[in-house]
C-alpha cells in the first residue's frame, strides 16, 4: 500500500481549490442554480493524485462553510447554501446519463475531478450535455486540474501503482536548484581569487612587480634601478624585489632590461 499524498502542501493544489470554489460561486450567484453538483470521475489506483484530491475539494467545500469563508461568506453575511452542493464519484461510462438527473430541476454540474485518462470522455459528455440540454436541466462546466497545471506544461510521469509524480518535479527542482547554488559559488570564488590577484592600488600593483635592481659595471659607472621586461627565463632566478644583477651598457641596449 501506498503512503498517503498530502495534496494539500502542492503548489498546484491551491490554484485548483480557488477554481473550483470561484466556479461553485458561480453557478449560483451569475447563473442562478438552485443547486450545485460536484462530480468526481472514478480514476484508479495508479491516479494517485486524482485518488487524493477529491476528499481534500470536499472537506475544504465543508471547513469554508463551518468557517464562514468564501464562496459561502462575503463580508460576514451567509450567500450560499452548503446543503444544496452535493458531491457524486462516478464511473466515466456513466457519466452521460448522469450529468441529466444531477443536472435536473434547474441545478448545474461541476465535473471537479477527472484524471488524463477520462479528459477526452468527459469533455465529450459535457458537450454533448450542453448543446442538447433537457428541459429544466442546467449546464455542465468543468473544475479538474490538468498537466498544464500540476507540472507547469510538462508531460506527466511514468504511471505505476502508488506513484506521486510530484516526488520526482520536486527532486529535479532541487537538483537544478543545488547545481545553480554550485555555480554560483564557483563565480564567487573565482571572482575572488582575481580580486586578489589583482592589487587595489597602483602602489600595491607596483609592489608586486618584478624590479631588478640592475647595476652597471665599473667600466660604465654609476648605480640605477631597472625593471625586468625581458623573456623570463633569461633573469628567471631574479624575479624577487630587489635582486640585482650586474650588466654592461650593452646589454641594457638589447631590450632585456629597459630604462
Amino acid at each position: 500500500m501506498s503512503e498517503a499524498v498530502d495534496v494539500r502542501k502542492m503548489h498546484w493544489y491551491g490554484h485548483y481549490r480557488h477554481t473550483v470554489f470561484n466556479m461553485v460561486q458561480s453557478c449560483f450567484e451569475d447563473d442562478g442554480a438552485s443547486g450545485v453538483v460536484l462530480i468526481g470521475i472514478q480514476p484508479t489506483l495508479e491516479n494517485v493524485m486524482t485518488c487524493a484530491e477529491w476528499p481534500c475539494i470536499m472537506q475544504d467545500l465543508q471547513a469554508a462553510f463551518e468557517e464562514k469563508k468564501a464562496p459561502f461568506y462575503q463580508k460576514g453575511q451567509r450567500k450560499l447554501d452548503f446543503t444544496k452542493i452535493n458531491f457524486k464519484r462516478i464511473s466515466i461510462q456513466d457519466l452521460g446519463e448522469e450529468l441529466e438527473v444531477s443536472t435536473r430541476r434547474s441545478k448545474q454540474a461541476i465535473i471537479a475531478s477527472c484524471a488524463e485518462d477520462h479528459f477526452e470522455a468527459a469533455v465529450a459528455a459535457m458537450r454533448a450535455h450542453n448543446t442538447s440540454t433537457p428541459d429544466g436541466c442546467g449546464k455542465v462546466r468543468r473544475a479538474w486540474a490538468t498537466a498544464e497545471d500540476v507540472y507547469g506544461g510538462r508531460n506527466h510521469p511514468p504511471k505505476a501503482a502508488g506513484y506521486a509524480p510530484e516526488a520526482d518535479v520536486m527532486e529535479r527542482m532541487q537538483r537544478e536548484m543545488k547545481e545553480k547554488e554550485q555555480a554560483l559559488k564557483e563565480a564567487q570564488e573565482a571572482l575572488r581569487a582575481a580580486q586578489a590577484s589583482e592589487p587595489a592600488s597602483p602602489a600595491e600593483r607596483q609592489a608586486t612587480q618584478s624590479v631588478i635592481n640592475a647595476t652597471f659595471d665599473v667600466e660604465h659607472g654609476r648605480r640605477r634601478d631597472w625593471e625586468f621586461s625581458g623573456p623570463d627565463d633569461q633573469v628567471a632566478e631574479l624575479h624577487v624585489i630587489g635582486a640585482s644583477l650586474l650588466v654592461s651598457k650593452e646589454t641594457a641596449t638589447t631590450g632585456v632590461l629597459s630604462w
